[in-house]
């Protein structure tokens, strides 16, 4: 799995303008996707305490070849590899936009809507 954290307002003028284009895309140059568990650590390093967030979840398979390239992740998970994606996301590779509730400490838990946590969740 693919999955993309954002606002459910970013998704809606998304779908308006036919693709995502999230600030990262104008500041860096591209859109950061987490696999599987990485979604846990990307919330719970970037977006602590946050109850508006949303998985935007990506088939690979309908992005552009060669769109999506693995790389370090952004401080302070620069020593993992994390997928990004150089270009819009289109509103078509996005099969399912999930609501991620944060719990009352503000952290985030897997979400049970996405089926058994993947290996390694555990320890996020």
């Amino acid at each position: 799995m693919l999955g993309h954290l954002t606002t459910l307002p970013a998704w809606v003028r998304a779908r308006r303008l036919g693709s995502y284009l999230a600030d990262s895309l104008r500041h860096e140059g591209f859109i950061h996707l987490s696999r599987d568990a990485q979604l846990l650590l990307a919330a719970n390093t970037h977006y602590h305490g946050r109850s508006d967030l949303v998985v935007l979840v990506v088939d690979e398979s309908r992005l552009e070849p060669g769109s999506l390239i693995d790389e370090a992740g952004s401080p302070p998970n620069g020593h993992l590899i994390f997928p990004h994606l150089y270009g819009p996301l289109p509103v078509e590779a996005v099969t399912a936009v999930l609501p991620l509730r944060c719990e009352a400490d503000g952290s985030f838990r897997w979400p049970v809507h996405l089926g058994p946590p993947p290996e390694g969740v555990g320890w996020l």
